[in-house]
């Protein structure tokens, strides 16, 4: 069962081919076939599995980091370098072919702001309190976008850099998926299992797993209620974020392949396939 099982370089690998299926998908749809072409809708499907597992994963590295002040600073980085890669675009006038994608966000504030909430969560004292300014932040800027949307406007104060991609359902998800393992321990007490002695035993990290695969449906159909029920803005695809808790489920609490030029990769990869999709896209056409 153990081989079979995926280790956290396995998710990571396929939320970046997830989200580079996502991003391909755009491109097409901005350029050749409509967003309702049955290849864009199941390109866009496969791309709805990369979120959930990058939050997951954030959420192992911000327990298993021997430094999170340096992870911090190391999002916080991609962060600035992503934002100038918008500021740069926009003054260079290839929008043409990244409108969707500026438009949608910076998924590195995403990353920035799920590692410090989780940051302060895990402190001491007052500090603590300080978790909800990340949080609030993204639901405000969820309800600017929202206005934004309904009222066919744009909030030049709020550049597109400076707002997350997933809002506040990216916060709930990293917030959760946090949690998971110490919900599992109160479950697991309940039924007069203990599982203080064996920290990392398999019946845990199943329990881990079940938990966070839970956290995920629940948040995922609270997100479609949401929309759904306010009539908000969304692209329609929602619910599909939900297939990723069966690879949650057989997580096996790894990191497996680590080596520096694959965490080096990890962070520049974003920036590198939409500037490489840009270009196909643009000889192309």
């Amino acid at each position: 069962m153990k081989n079979k099982a995926f280790n956290s370089f396995h998710l990571k690998l396929i939320a970046i081919v997830t989200m580079t299926i996502d991003h391909t998908a755009l491109f097409l749809s901005m350029n050749y076939l409509p967003i309702s072409h049955p290849l864009i809708v199941a390109l866009r499907i496969v791309g709805r599995m990369a979120l959930p597992l990058f939050a997951f994963l954030l959420s192992q590295a911000i327990k298993h980091t021997s430094s999170k002040k340096r992870y911090i600073l190391q999002l916080g980085i991609m962060f600035i370098v992503l934002s100038i890669i918008f500021v740069i675009i926009n003054l260079i006038g290839y929008k043409e072919y990244t409108t969707q994608i500026l438009q949608s966000g910076n998924i590195f504030l995403d990353l920035l702001l799920g590692a410090i909430t989780l940051t302060l969560l895990d402190s001491k004292g007052k500090k603590k309190m300080f978790a909800i300014i990340p949080f609030v932040f993204t639901i405000l800027t969820y309800v600017i976008v929202q206005y934004e949307k309904s009222n066919f406007t744009f909030i030049k104060q709020l550049p597109y850099f400076l707002r997350p991609q997933y809002f506040w359902y990216f916060q709930i998800l990293v917030i959760g998926f946090y949690y998971a393992k110490d919900i599992a321990k109160r479950v697991l007490n309940k039924q007069q299992i203990n599982v203080t002695y064996f920290e990392d035993s398999s019946l845990l990290q199943k329990g881990e797993n079940e938990v966070s695969a839970i956290i995920l449906v629940v948040s995922t159909l609270f997100l479609y209620l949401i929309t759904s029920v306010f009539n908000l803005y969304s692209n329609g695809f929602e619910l599909y974020a939900m297939i990723p808790a069966l690879f949650i489920l057989f997580y096996n609490g790894k990191r497996g392949y680590y080596k520096k030029w694959f965490k080096i990769f990890s962070y520049i990869y974003y920036p590198l396939h939409i500037g490489i999709l840009a270009i196909i896209f643009m000889i192309i056409k």
